[in-house]
């Protein structure tokens, strides 16, 4: 739709913007209702998988020498993989978990479902993607 067109009014005085709220009310409400609920259900897994990520992060695999805090592994490259992936896998975790969170915490109006909300749900979901992704490197470098 031309931009010029929104400041159109049809017969009643109603703009394109204003026909399409009342329009698409219910199918906007229901949207938002299901985005409440997997946000919901998302968070909740997001929130486990962070406390599990984050244990991992600090855990260092195979110990530490005696007397000091100076890593076994330190300096071979599975030891360094480990760290970059923890490192990452723990950024991304907080983030899917802050999204998901943001979602359930925003001010619901007919605007804001169009752009916003739809871009924190595919920002969570993906940081969640990626962040499956980048877990499963240091995973394998534990075991």
């Amino acid at each position: 739709m031309p931009y010029k067109s929104f400041a159109l009014q049809n017969k009643e005085g109603k703009t394109a913007m204003e026909l399409f709220h009342e329009e698409h009310k219910e199918m906007v409400e229901e949207g938002v209702q299901w985005l409440i609920n997997t946000s919901q259900s998302c968070s909740v897994v997001a929130a486990l998988i962070a406390s599990v990520v984050y244990a991992s992060a600090t855990t260092v695999p195979s110990g530490l020498k005696e007397g000091t805090s100076i890593p076994l592994l330190r300096g071979q490259p599975a030891f360094n993989i480990f760290i970059i992936s923890a490192i990452v896998t723990l950024c991304l975790s907080v983030t899917s978990l802050t999204m998901f969170l943001s979602i359930l915490t925003f001010r619901y109006q007919t605007s804001d479902s169009l752009f916003y909300l739809p871009m924190k749900l595919i920002l969570a979901l993906r940081s969640s993607s990626l962040l499956l992704q980048c877990w499963s490197p240091s995973v394998l470098v534990i075991s």
